[in-house]
């Protein structure tokens, strides 16, 4: 799996095994579609405290959820100086999101590859 940082951005992927939603444009979750670890805070805390986005990817995946694009897309603003110290400064510019994949994919696999496993879990 590639860095966090090298993965395509703003992508209309039509594989949902790959499509991976950010929270910080907007995403909604169907109700039931997380696997049931999703509100352990315990495991939260340990493996990705401050990745939600890498932590509902992996939940929904976990639990076999469908990954739809809505089909809109637009473009995101970022203001100057708004990101210091703040997530992505940390997650991103920091490489904290390629340390909390390597503790998800630890602790509960690559959830990339349930396809591979069973193609009826990915239309």
């Amino acid at each position: 799996m590639l860095s966090y940082n090298k993965w395509l951005k703003s992508v209309l992927a039509t594989n949902n095994r790959v499509l991976f939603p950010t929270t910080g444009a907007g995403v909604i979750y169907p109700p039931n579609c997380f696997h049931t670890d999703v509100t352990n805070k315990e495991i939260f805390l340990e493996l990705c405290p401050t990745a939600d986005d890498i932590w509902f990817f992996w939940m929904a995946k976990l639990h076999r959820t469908q990954i739809i694009h809505s089909g809109y897309n637009f473009n995101t603003v970022s203001w100057l100086g708004t990101d210091i110290g703040g997530l992505a400064e940390q997650n991103v510019i920091g490489l904290k999101n390629d340390i909390y994949i390597r503790n998800l994919k630890l602790k509960y696999g690559d959830p990339t590859q349930l396809c591979k496993i069973d193609d009826t879990l990915c239309p």
